[in-house]
């Protein structure tokens, strides 16, 4: 009859949950590095390269942290350079192209970068190279290099730093080439 099953169910529902045990808490954790690079100058503006750990303070909020990585070696450099190429820019364009060739030579063996260029469209070449010959051509390509109506600045540098999402190695760094104001 229902009540018979009724009763039967109900009970079945109270025996399986007096076996049941009790849920466990989850807890997860986790430590993340923070790199913080330092370059240390004298009173006169030269570089100061005999600094230990135990010379470094680092502090979050007045705090005093652990550094709990120190090196003295040089790092490599991923770098996304951003060339403004909004109509404002016409002008100064050839300065700009040759700031970054400049600034690409002198780029060191483990290197890498990838060049961009916003406008009212915001455009990447199409990955990290340490080829420098390559990258040369790329910051001077004025066809890579689109001029447009509007400066999309703040959208290329979120861009920009998405694409570092490859998990890149060493310093990451953006560098933007724009001659004028930046109004934030």
């Amino acid at each position: 009859d229902l009540w018979t099953i009724l009763v039967i169910v109900a009970l079945g529902a109270v025996v399986l949950a007096a076996h049941q045990q009790p849920q466990e808490p989850t807890f997860r954790g986790g430590t993340r590095t923070v790199p913080v690079y330092v370059s240390a100058t004298d009173d006169v503006g030269r570089f100061v390269l005999d600094l230990n750990q135990d010379d470094f303070e680092v502090r979050d909020d007045g705090k005093l942290q652990t550094i709990t990585q120190f090196t003295k070696d040089v790092q490599p450099l991923t770098a996304v350079l951003l060339l403004d190429g909004s109509r404002s820019m016409v002008k100064a364009l050839d300065t700009v192209m040759t700031a970054a060739d400049h600034l690409v030579v002198r780029f060191r063996p483990g290197d890498r970068a990838r060049v961009g260029s916003f406008a009212d469209e915001i455009r990447f070449t199409t990955g990290f190279t340490s080829d420098r010959d390559q990258l040369a051509r790329e910051v001077t390509d004025m066809f890579d290099i689109r001029i447009g109506a509007t400066t999309r600045l703040w959208d290329a540098l979120a861009q920009a730093a998405r694409e570092f999402d490859d998990g890149g190695q060493g310093r990451k760094v953006i560098v933007v080439f724009k001659i004028g104001r930046v109004h934030v």
